[in-house]
């Protein structure tokens, strides 16, 4: 064997490797490499590559229960020092491999054995641990955290993979994600490629998979939960958290809840939630908990990757990136020096850093270093259709995504959803051909550990597509969709050919071949905007003007108005136009480092012009192109002052009785725009609303005189509303005080209503019941035979009162249920188109379960017998229990019949199936006992119709 020119060869292959053990050696060349080499320290100097590999090469070949040095008898204690010396030496000297500095265990073998990845020895153990505890479905990442959190899964484990899988950092990442590969494509049964992994690796798999049929069986695998992830947005939030939503798990529903920031975080939408500052941030969901980690001592910084805008996990144990976005103090030296950088706003004393580490091989900040990525594959950018993609997001490419390496790689590729064979040793030139026709694919490219490339893509060559306008502003009304491609046809929802028009700035159709079918979606960039406050906390995304009152934002250190206008191309500049001047952006939205489809304005320019004039001042967003053109103008927020009211009292005069007094204090300039709002809280509808718009003279108080002033409690409440109200119900006010109008007269006033009375006025007199049942002792004759728009008005009215004085009905519940008990037909048609009851609405209606109840003739026989022996129930509920079998009734009835001799059903429920299916009936007894039996019935119901529950 020539060693000089297989050196060289050695030296070339491993060229671009994180691992010695991905070079390509069976057991054969290893004993040729181990035989031809002097057996002597000094090898190193003169065949260093191959020397290299043998070291390795005893750790998968020949190592066995702890003992590496047998295949060295020739070295002395001293000798094995120096040769671990030597080979220390030669990862540090090389480009790309692995230095393993951090890695436990015997300083040498340790790291011998971690260049081969797992030794032939202790594959068996690997492939046990793997199948047993994984799923091939999830991430590497996520496994190797489970394993952490789990050590007792390594029991009976050698050493070597534990090591191996815990400090290996990426490379052990990259080697189990590969495997989880391998081992999906075995148990599809299409096997045959080595997914990037080393021959006899995969050979060693191949043949325990074939012997191990029931350890390999698959077993009922927990799908893992979503994973919240650390994100960045230079020109938006700085740092924040990105919690997916994730209700289609098959353990999670709407009402579980994501736990961050002593917060809780619906499931059912995605949330980017601005971090403060700290050292790590806890996530839990369904009990499961994960920690984040932040700026700490031990690692002083946060890497982003920018392509994708998420924290890069353990930076210390893995290789950056060549183009990446950095966090980390003001005060910190780096080396290299970044492109460019700005202070973060949420962060004092910590800046965003934009690095180009191309032609560098380690970044450092201050005494911390990191190791920089060599990029085996470059890629182009991707041919993709700005605007286009399919229903489930994949985007389309209008030509193959041009990519090039030197050497070979290994492909995984599906295409229109069947898996193609893998690839094992592709070339560059090859690759380009894969993609001959229209279809979806999805592609795994593998080079060295650590270096992939993957996509997801439809293809349609030559798609032209054209939108306009370019831009959904919030004035535009209509959009045109031109699409064409050769050998497709584009249809609309309805079978229209393009050019397609939308009144919304999305539009679904349908890209048609003779054998293939996409649904698409076509969509245009809208220009939205939110407010931040207090703590980074953000406001949903809006297109209506944000309104602010000047104590809002003082209260806040940094108060910002966030735009976003996403993949639009064109550069555009943006400013903030008022009454008293305009509001420019700040230096950092413009920069480098932000991102030029965001801009953040400082709202503490505007609260500066609101406190020098007092006057509420509107703010347009005002948009140019870079030759001056006017792009867009609209209102975006409104400020107003603050009116410093305090002490506000309203008196009913009692001298005039048509009058109140209402007196109040209030501090600093005059405030425009100040109102007063007289609220019937028992009649509190649109017309019986009052308001005062008071004048610049009214500062102390106010007699507010009316035609009329009926009886009741009303509501008066001090608003300030300088752009109006569109519900004054809703608006909030300054300062609120109750007044109550003749209330020696309620009594007589809120009697009981004749039969056909409006539904206002039958709801005032039972709610002058409720609120104050001394003075209006009993609840109001029912309306019979109303509508269900009269029972669904009166439910609504029930919560309009409910929000603006909290309802507290009498303990005996009179009246509650009076209303639904006589007109159950109307109750039952209100209440079915209604999906969320309020608390409120669940007191006073039966349960949902007898409002919908469809009782069998059994069914009513039953209830029948219950309501006629309600007021003996204690005695004859055992005597019914043995008449009616549980198993003959429906639901809930079987619940009725199980407790019967230890409770009794809810009195109102009874009622109300009985006034429904109008029971009792003849059908079931004699016109005899019918007549004493509906006698029973009236006993029963007319003292405690109305209440909750006997």
């Amino acid at each position: 064997m020539n060693l000089i020119k297989e050196n060289n060869r050695i030296k070339q292959e491993l060229h671009g490797k994180r691992l010695i053990c991905e070079l390509a050696f069976d057991r054969s060349r290893f004993e040729q490499w181990t035989c031809s080499l002097p057996q002597d320290v000094n090898v190193w100097n003169d065949y260093p590559f191959i020397t290299a590999v043998v070291t390795v090469g005893v750790g998968v070949y020949e190592y066995e229960q702890g003992d590496y040095w047998h295949a060295f008898p020739w070295l002395s204690i001293a000798g094995r020092q120096k040769w671990g010396d030597e080979f220390k030496k030669f990862l540090e000297n090389h480009e790309t491999l692995e230095s393993f500095k951090s890695l436990p265990g015997h300083p040498y073998v340790a790291r011998f054995l971690a260049h081969g990845g797992i030794p032939r020895y202790c594959m068996a153990d690997f492939f046990k641990l793997v199948i047993h505890h994984a799923d091939p479905e999830q991430s590497s990442t996520d496994f190797i955290e489970f394993l952490t959190k789990h050590p007792s899964c390594f029991q009976n484990t050698d050493k070597p993979v534990k090591r191996f899988l815990l400090h290996g950092g990426e490379a052990a990442e990259e080697l189990l994600s590969r495997f989880f590969s391998l081992w999906q494509s075995r148990e599809r049964g299409d096997g045959g490629g080595t997914y990037g992994l080393p021959h006899r690796f995969v050979e060693a798999f191949g043949q325990w998979f074939d012997e191990n049929r029931l350890a390999r069986q698959r077993q009922q695998r927990k799908r893992r939960f979503p994973r919240a992830s650390l994100c960045l947005k230079p020109g938006d939030l700085d740092v924040y958290l990105y919690l997916p939503r994730c209700d289609d798990h098959p353990e999670i529903n709407k009402n579980t809840l994501w736990k961050a920031l002593d917060r809780s975080w619906a499931v059912t939408t995605n949330h980017e939630i601005p971090l403060p500052f700290a050292d790590k941030w806890d996530v839990e969901i369904k009990r499961e908990k994960k920690s984040l980690a932040g700026i700490s001592d031990a690692l002083p910084v946060i890497f982003f990757d920018r392509e994708t805008g998420k924290a890069i996990h353990d930076p210390k144990h893995r290789r950056l990136p060549e183009h990446l976005w950095a966090v980390f103090p003001q005060s910190s030296k780096t080396s290299p020096s970044p492109l460019y950088s700005e202070p973060m706003r949420a962060w004092a004393g910590y800046e965003i850093a934009v690095f180009d580490l191309t032609s560098h091989k380690n970044l450092q900040i201050d005494e911390h270093d990191f190791e920089i990525r060599r990029p085996f594959f470059h890629v182009s950018e991707d041919p993709v259709i700005r605007g286009c993609k399919t229903q489930k997001g994949v985007p389309i490419f209008y030509a193959a995504p041009q990519m090039s390496w030197e050497g070979s790689a290994n492909l995984s590729l599906t295409k229109n959803g069947m898996n193609q064979e893998s690839i094992d040793d592709i070339q560059a030139h090859d690759f380009n051909r894969l993609f001959d026709t229209p279809g979806e694919y999805s592609f795994h490219l593998r080079g060295p550990f650590g270096q992939n490339v993957r996509k997801h893509f439809v293809f349609i060559p030559g798609l032209d597509f054209v939108a306009e306008p370019a831009v959904w502003w919030p004035t535009t009304e209509k959009v045109r969709f031109q699409l064409s491609a050769e050998g497709f046809q584009f249809l609309s929802e309805n079978n229209r050919p393009p050019p397609f028009l939308s009144t919304a700035p999305q539009l679904t159709f349908r890209a048609l071949t003779k054998t293939k079918d996409f649904n698409l979606v076509a969509e245009i960039p809208t220009l939205k905007w939110r407010f931040v406050g207090a703590d980074g906390d953000a406001e949903e995304w809006t297109k209506k003007p944000v309104e602010k009152s000047i104590q809002e934002l003082q209260q806040i250190d940094y108060p910002r108005l966030v735009f976003e206008l996403a993949d639009f191309e064109t550069t555009i500049s943006m400013s903030m136009p008022g009454n008293q001047g305009i509001i420019s952006p700040p230096t950092g939205s413009e920069s480098k480092v932000s991102e030029r489809n965001t801009w953040v304005f400082d709202l503490r320019e505007a609260w500066n012009q609101v406190i020098q004039t007092g006057h509420a001042e509107k703010f347009d967003i005002l948009i140019r192109d870079l030759n001056e053109r006017l792009l867009y103008q609209g209102p975006v927020l409104n400020i107003r002052p603050y009116w410093d009211i305090t002490r506000s009292r309203a008196e009913w005069n009692k001298e005039n009785i048509d009058e109140i007094l209402i007196s109040w204090s209030e501090q600093g300039q005059p405030v425009k725009d100040r109102w007063l709002m007289l609220i019937p809280l028992w009649r509190p509808w649109e017309n019986e609303i009052k308001a005062h718009h008071l004048s610049d003279h009214e500062r102390s108080s106010y007699v507010w005189k009316f035609d009329e002033l009926r009886p009741g409690r009303y509501i008066v409440r001090a608003i300030h509303a300088p752009w109006g109200c569109e519900n004054w119900l809703t608006a909030q006010f300054m300062s609120q005080s109750k007044v109550d109008v003749n209330k020696e007269s309620w009594g007589e006033t809120f009697c009981h209503p004749h039969e056909g009375v409006a539904m206002e006025n039958y709801l005032e007199c039972l709610l002058a019941h409720w609120y104050r049942p001394q003075l209006v002792t009993s609840p109001p004759q029912v309306p019979m035979y109303i509508s269900p728009d009269y029972a669904l008005r009166f439910l609504k009215g029930v919560d309009r009162v409910d929000s603006l004085e909290k309802i507290s009905i009498p303990r005996d519940g009179s009246g509650s249920l009076n209303i639904f008990c006589l007109n159950p037909q109307a109750t039952t048609e209100a209440v079915s188109c209604v999906q969320d009851f309020s608390d409120l609405w669940e007191k006073i209606l039966p349960s949902p379960q007898i409002l919908s109840f469809k009782p069998s003739q059994q069914d009513k026989k039953f209830i029948q017998e219950i309501a006629c022996n309600y007021t003996v129930l204690s005695t004859a509920a055992r005597s019914i229990k043995q008449k009616f079998k549980q198993r003959s009734l429906s639901d809930p009835l079987k619940l009725w019949h199980k407790k019967l001799t230890k409770s009794s059903p809810p009195a109102g429920d009874v009622i109300f199936l009985c006034e429904k299916f109008r029971l009792p009936s003849k059908d079931f007894i004699s016109k005899y006992f019918f007549v004493a039996w509906n006698q029973e019935y009236e006993l029963f119901k007319q003292p405690y119709i109305g209440r909750e529950e006997i």
